[in-house]
């Protein structure tokens, strides 16, 4: 969406110039863990949680949902780790502020778009939906909302007051 900008004509010589003349310099692997470290779990999200091969203890709050809570201190955000099996639906919900979600594992649906790992959802108070997991592998993603979820059915005010998944 950004309008177009007219190139220097000799941008493409002073760039191969550049990389031509660049020194490699070899890079240390970073600090190793006596765990095996699962690739899922991105180095800076990994900072929080430690180097086991999960991220922490999973806690079921319902039928193919687990969620593990991220110990990040951000303002008046809450972060966490969701895994959902394949084919489970979440309540469908609104939001009372903002939430980012970002696809690690795994991939879900909602009516207007599917994501897939490494994709992000970003979702406002004007959203309503109901992702789903996609068939295959657990879809596991990190979210970060601000304020709580905002179940649409009375089944799913009574799920959020159980599971305290959505406080």
């Amino acid at each position: 969406s950004i309008d177009a900008a007219p190139v220097n004509r000799l941008s493409l010589a002073e760039t191969l110039r550049r990389i031509e003349g660049a020194t490699v310099t070899q890079l240390r692997p970073a600090r190793q863990s006596p765990h095996r470290v699962n690739p899922v779990y991105p180095r800076p999200l990994r900072d929080y949680l430690g180097e086991g091969p999960e991220p922490g203890e999973w806690r079921q709050v319902a039928g193919g949902v687990e969620v593990i809570d991220v110990p990040i201190p951000v303002d008046d955000r809450r972060v966490r780790i969701l895994r959902v099996q394949p084919g489970q639906r979440l309540p469908r919900h609104g939001h009372s502020g903002d939430e980012v979600t970002m696809v690690l594992a795994g991939g879900y649906r909602t009516r207007e778009a599917a994501y897939r790992r490494g994709d992000v959802e970003s979702a406002d108070a004007s959203t309503i939906h109901q992702p789903v997991a996609e068939p295959g592998e657990p879809c596991i993603c990190v979210t970060v909302t601000r304020g709580p979820i905002i179940p649409t059915v009375a089944l799913s005010r009574l799920f959020q007051k159980v599971s305290r998944i959505w406080s």
